[in-house]
């Protein structure tokens, strides 16, 4: 089906087997891109070369007009007819680094990430011509330009792909869908990568793996749902693995939850959530987990910088955000990295040293917590009245030295 001007659409079905050796019937979004030349972005499961010569021929085009074969990332239902089309085509082949020891030892995948049935999903091991990174620009003929966007999270090398000409964004798995299967490696990274697909202008249309194509404002209304979905789920979890503590245990967070059996947490979040209890199987499981182990990693984070300068209490950092104060950004890197810099849209308005040493931190140099507000929102004097007495001004910060601490408007 055609999508746009160059951009045209192959829907693979294909099934997958739950633990208990149920068959769930699933599909896959592949994409063609037409131009002098054409590229194919992510090739299904295996056999799929099938569909997509069929869908060239009906076209008018051959299999040898594919000169570019982009893998999205690893999974089975994205590269498994890769070694095929490549066999057929003689493509270069491109992926994220992140994701080329999986595309080119699938063994390996198989030992590493076990899926069942994954062998009559993949049909063997490719190999990558080129990886790719954040800002990488492929050239596919004419004025035709696919501009790479690193959107780790469902994998660590999970890319999207922008073709301004069309106003196309292909997400792959980046962005979930509401009530399907939640498959990811980071929640976090996850929820970083949606915010920054969601922050491109000019999007005429949003192409993902495993939904539809939709347009303009339907694209928008997906991509936040797509987020609040994340967050829900990670709330979810935590509230779940959480039960059974006691109210200021869970309020304070001061220890990560107890250890559950991650298929035990599993179900039970998949029926705190209105799923099926059939999506229960370790790859939902390991989803889940990553949210604890998130969680456990922000305590190490609070642990190993408790004691150190404050710009603000960090426990009344949701009831600043409501008052309209600076929004927080963590900087951990030293210092002698180069000048502090604002997010894009978002002016500095200070930045404080954080006294940490090799001996505590285990790494060189100082580091900084920066503070921005957004442009139009800019005042002055926004640190003048009803911040906490633990709180200190920015403003007044002086790299290596204390910060004096602001004195509330009684």
């Amino acid at each position: 089906m055609q999508i746009t001007n160059h951009v045209h659409c192959l829907k693979m079905p294909f099934q997958i087997t739950s633990p208990e050796g149920q068959k769930i019937d699933r599909f896959v979004y592949a994409y063609l891109i037409y131009g002098d030349e054409i590229c194919l972005i992510d090739s299904g499961v295996a056999h799929c070369q099938r569909i997509i010569i069929d869908y060239l021929q009906a076209t008018g085009r051959k299999p040898e007009d594919i000169t570019q074969l982009i893998l999205t990332h690893a999974h089975p239902d994205h590269i498994g007819s890769a070694a095929a089309i490549k066999s057929m085509t003689g493509c270069t082949v491109y992926a994220h680094a992140s994701e080329r020891a999986w595309i080119e030892d699938t063994n390996r995948q198989a030992r590493e990430r076990p899926v069942p049935g994954f062998f009559t999903l993949v049909g063997g091991s490719v190999s990558v011509d080129k990886t790719l990174q954040e800002g990488d620009v492929l050239h596919l003929g004419g004025d035709l330009r696919l501009r790479v966007l690193h959107t780790p999270g469902h994998s660590s090398g999970s890319i999207s792909l922008l073709l301004a000409e069309d106003g196309a964004l292909i997400t792959s798995d980046a962005v979930p869908i509401p009530n399907d299967m939640p498959i990811y490696q980071d929640i976090f990274a996850s929820i970083k990568s949606v915010k920054k697909l969601a922050a491109l202008p000019n999007i005429n249309v949003l192409l993902s793996a495993w939904d539809e194509p939709r347009r303009e404002g339907d694209a928008r209304r997906v991509l936040s749902e797509g987020l609040r979905y994340l967050e829900h789920i990670h709330e979810t979890v935590l509230r779940v693995a959480g039960e059974g503590l006691q109210p200021e245990e869970q309020e304070a967070r001061l220890d990560p939850p107890p250890e559950m059996d991650p298929l035990d947490l599993c179900r039970k979040v998949l029926v705190r959530l209105g799923l099926p209890p059939v999506m229960a199987n370790p790859l939902v499981a390991a989803s889940f987990q990553s949210s604890l182990m998130a969680l456990e990693m922000q305590h190490r984070l609070d642990r190993r910088f408790e004691g150190e300068e404050k710009i603000v209490w960090l426990k009344d950092r949701d009831f600043l955000a409501k008052m309209g104060y600076v929004l927080e950004n963590w900087q951990i890197f030293p210092i002698r990295t180069g000048p502090v810099r604002a997010p894009a849209g978002e002016v500095l308005i200070g930045y404080a040293v954080l006294k940490k040493t090799v001996a505590k931190a285990k790494e060189g140099g100082f580091y900084r917590r920066i503070f921005t507000r957004k442009a139009e929102t800019l005042q002055k004097n926004v640190f003048s009245h009803g911040l906490p007495t633990e709180a200190v001004d920015p403003l007044q910060v002086v790299a290596g030295r204390p910060s004096r601490r602001i004195q509330p408007q009684r």
